[in-house]
């Protein structure tokens, strides 16, 4: 019985070393473009994004994200929105898509703050852009 456990045991840590391996390159691809927006940030604006408060709106968050880049991609538009997390003292990048029309209408724009709503756990730490007011 015990070889055949073992032929089990092998290509999990196989499995598993595959997918930390991928897991461990995405991430550090997303903290380098996180990175490479923040230094097209002035120090101005970091610090007044680090005065946005959260308003809660039921289980969710209003606050004000700092449009970092914007680029367009046929009907949609990709929009680079950075945060700051309070409890964790850092600034984050979240990625959206929104319609082309919607971009003037909203007033997105790089370097502009916006109005959103974020969605957070109990303990403040994950969240997830929900929507560009």
């Amino acid at each position: 019985m015990g070889w055949f456990r073992l032929s089990y045991l092998i290509p999990g840590l196989i499995v598993c070393g595959i997918l930390f391996v991928v897991f461990y390159f995405w991430a550090k691809k997303e903290n380098a473009q996180t990175e490479d927006l923040l230094k097209m940030v002035s120090d101005e604006d970091k610090e007044t994004l680090k005065t946005k408060d959260y308003v809660p709106s039921g289980k969710l968050h209003e606050t004000e994200g700092l449009v970092a880049s914007v680029t367009e991609k046929g009907d949609k538009t990709l929009v680079n929105i950075l945060f700051y997390n309070a409890p964790r003292d850092e600034i984050y990048n979240q990625p959206t898509k929104v319609a082309t029309s919607d971009v003037a209408a909203k007033g997105i724009k790089q370097g502009a703050f916006i109005p959103c709503i974020m969605k957070f756990d109990k303990d403040f730490q994950v969240y997830s852009l929900k929507s560009v007011k």
